[in-house]
Order: structure tokens, then C-alpha cells, then sequence
């Protein structure tokens, strides 16, 4: 009985409501804290920070509602240096406030690696390979005499004999001094038009000859896209040139292409 008289008495009933306010308070405060924590329910989009530099980025990253780290670097000899090249979380993402955008920028120098010892052990074709592989670029072929075709005879940079285990910056251009096999050899001017200057390259150096002048038309705009329309000497079948000899190409995004020689 005196349980029950307790039950329905005015002071149970105020510390019954006063306990409830309490409890309905408190889960008030701490969801109001989760959410001002987590920001419940918001996130902002990640930018795109890709072709920035870093004092572009300092500049950019004022009142912005990102951390920004810098964990990688690797090396592309197009790119400037110190340039975002990747960034994780990746653009247009959907991350809270203050999330952590890890950068991979460009190296403000190139590494190096020791030249490997080709002189007198390898063909052009393989030279070629285990340069570029290495990331070396091959510039000038120069022909001298010697008994066997297209043994390297000497590896140069800016005119200078370089030897196997020196180091070179990565994306260095190399000349190769070749051996012409005693013969005035000549190999069929080849048709380059219609191809970019890349293809057209790779066509030039498989046939051991060199790239001569490389001329763009003034209205052209991105010279990636653009084409060869004109070589010198043409194309034509029974043209040749001897090995180690240039071909001039003229490049152009619209102009037509000149098969008056054909």
C-alpha cells in the first residue's frame, strides 16, 4: 500500500517528469554534438587540383574546407614542374569537411640513371630498345664507317662522348654514332604523310634515317592533332636516301594533303 500511495503522489510524479526532461535532454545534446562532429548528412564535392602547381594550390587552398598532403612525386619530362599530376580522393568525389587530399605533383628535377654499356655490344634496334626503356630519348643517328651496319659505336650527348654508367637525367637526348657497313646503303624514302609527328618519328628511326625540320602552319592550334601534309624529300616508290640522311616534314590541323608527287 504504501508503494501504490507513493506511486500517485505529487513528488513521484515531479521526479518522474524532472528524470524524463533529463533524459530527453541529454540525447538531444549528444545528437546535436554527433551531428556537429560527423556534419551529419553533409559532404562537399572534391575540386579538381590537376595541371595546379603548388604556389597555385597555397593560393587556392585559402578558405577552402580541405587538408591537402603531398605523398607522392613521380617525373614526366612535358609537364611543368611541381605540377599536380593525381590527387586521391579523385575530382567530384563526395567527402566531409576537412578530408585529407592526398597529391602526386611532378618532380622539379629529373632522376638519373647510369647510361648502359652499348658501344661495340649492340645494335641500333637494340639500343633503341634499352634506351628508351630507360627513358632516354634517341635524337641524332650519325653514320661512320666501320665493317658492321648499324653497330653503335658511340653514344653522345650535345656532341660530347658519354660513358657506359655515367649518369643522365632521365629523358635526356642521346645521339648514336653507328657504323654504315662500308656501303653507301640507301633505304626507300618512306610515306609519312597523313600521320602525327610521333608516328612519323618512330617511322623515321626504324628506317635509320633522322628527323630533318619539323614545320607547323601558323594556323595551327594543338600540335598533337595536327598531321603531316608535306615531306621533303616526297614520298614515291623507287626514292631512296641514304641511312642517317633527314626528311623535313610540314604539319597542319586542316591543310590538304600533297600528293602531287605521287
Amino acid at each position: 500500500m504504501a508503494v501504490l500511495k507513493f506511486v500517485f503522489s505529487k513528488i513521484f510524479w515531479i521526479n518522474l517528469l524532472i528524470a524524463t526532461g533529463l533524459f530527453l535532454v541529454s540525447i538531444a545534446v549528444v545528437n546535436f554534438m554527433l551531428k556537429s562532429y560527423t556534419k551529419h548528412k553533409e559532404s562537399i564535392t572534391v575540386p579538381d587540383l590537376t595541371g595546379f602547381t603548388m604556389d597555385e594550390l597555397e593560393e587556392y587552398k585559402r578558405d577552402r574546407f580541405f587538408k591537402f598532403m603531398v605523398n607522392d612525386s613521380l617525373f614526366d619530362p612535358k609537364a611543368q614542374a611541381r605540377v599536380i599530376l593525381d590527387q586521391d580522393p579523385k575530382p567530384d568525389s563526395k567527402v566531409k569537411e576537412n578530408r585529407t587530399i592526398y597529391l602526386t605533383i611532378n618532380a622539379s628535377k629529373a632522376p638519373e640513371k647510369p647510361l648502359p654499356d652499348l658501344v661495340g655490344k649492340s645494335s641500333y634496334r637494340n639500343a633503341r630498345m634499352i634506351l628508351e626503356n630507360e627513358g632516354f630519348q634517341i635524337d641524332e643517328l650519325i653514320y661512320k664507317p666501320h665493317p658492321y651496319e648499324n653497330e653503335v659505336l658511340d653514344v653522345l650527348i650535345d656532341g660530347k662522348s658519354i660513358k657506359a654508367g655515367s649518369m643522365i637525367s632521365v629523358g635526356s637526348k642521346l645521339d648514336l654514332v653507328l657504323g654504315n657497313g662500308l656501303s653507301n646503303e640507301k633505304v626507300e624514302v618512306p610515306r609519312l604523310l597523313g600521320m602525327n609527328l610521333i608516328e612519323a618519328e618512330m617511322i623515321i628511326k626504324d628506317k635509320s634515317l633522322n628527323l630533318g625540320s619539323v614545320i607547323f602552319d601558323r594556323s595551327t592550334k594543338d600540335s598533337s592533332a595536327a598531321v603531316i601534309y608535306r615531306q621533303i624529300p616526297p614520298y614515291g616508290i623507287g626514292r631512296y636516301l641514304k641511312m642517317g640522311e633527314p626528311i623535313d616534314v610540314f604539319l597542319s590541323e586542316s591543310a590538304e594533303i600533297d600528293t602531287s608527287n605521287f
